[in-house]
């Protein structure tokens, strides 16, 4: 059973929030007290597409609070689960697998109020 909204959701707002929430968690109460990088690069990673600007592995170093070897290790087990699909071969654009977009997106509806989220066994 599903609920319906009668509102638009900005799922790409939200995304946003969470990451500037985040970042001026880090600011109040320390850096390097909190941290998540699988659920911050994914976030960057679903506003780079959303914006029309899918994101390299390097720029994903770049501007990630965490060591450039963090992200790679989180980029590549990202990758290995089918959550992040690389292209290119030069400097590796990686995009949201469509599994793992959808359970992104239900995830932040929840935020919205919206829809509830949905479970799935499909190992994401």
């Amino acid at each position: 059973m599903t609920q319906s909204t009668d509102f638009a959701v900005d799922l790409p707002g939200i995304a946003r929030a969470l990451l500037d929430e985040r970042r001026a968690r880090d600011t109040r109460l320390g850096d390097g007290i909190f941290a998540d990088p699988a659920w911050d690069l994914m976030l960057a990673v679903y506003l780079g597409e959303r914006d029309g600007r899918p994101l390299s592995a390097a720029s994903l170093e770049a501007a990630s609070p965490v060591p450039q070897s963090t992200v790679r290790r989180w980029v590549r087990l990202l990758v290995e689960r089918g959550i992040l699909i690389p292209s290119g071969e030069r400097d590796v654009t990686v995009t949201l697998g469509a599994p793992a977009l959808a359970r992104l997106e239900d995830h932040l509806t929840m935020f919205a109020g919206g829809l509830p989220m949905r479970t799935r066994a499909d190992g994401i």
